[in-house]
């Protein structure tokens, strides 16, 4: 991505994590069907899912104050973590027969993991300017020396 198409991509994630926490809190309701305990233990991973997901808030805000690889790599592991969490609470309804929360816990996770591979392309390619750009300064140094 270039500078402004990260610019466009934080925008629109920051964007998007407000409706994700809506979705999750509305899940409970579709998942009604599914035993006290297992509901439990679902409803669990998505409010850890909803945490982590406010938590890239504050990143975001970090990430426009000051931008760097390290808090894109933090806000990564965070959708990721938030995506899994997620699909952990998807294998835990699949066994009520219902679709109704199947689907959408799937389409809430896939489209979190679509923000996610496409910061992690991101970050793998900026991680990989910065090597370069240290391969290079190395290598005019070691010439000075000389």
């Amino acid at each position: 991505m270039s500078p402004q198409q990260y610019k466009d991509f934080v925008q629109k994630l920051d964007s998007e994590i407000p409706k994700w926490e809506v979705e999750i809190r509305h899940l409970s309701d579709l998942e009604a069907s599914l035993d006290s305990e297992k509901r439990k233990q679902v409803i669990g991973l998505e409010v850890m899912a909803s945490a982590i997901l406010d938590q890239i808030k504050s990143d975001i805000a970090s990430e426009r104050e000051y931008a760097s690889l390290a808090i894109e790599i933090t806000m990564l592991d965070k959708l990721s973590s938030a995506s899994n969490q997620l699909a952990q609470a998807q294998i835990g309804v699949e066994d009520s027969h219902d679709q109704q929360p199947i689907s959408a816990l799937r389409s809430l996770q896939e489209d979190i993991s679509s923000y996610s591979f496409a910061l992690h392309d991101h970050v793998l390619n900026r991680a990989y300017d910065l090597e370069n750009e240290l391969d290079c300064s190395s290598a005019k140094d070691s010439k000075r020396v000389k």
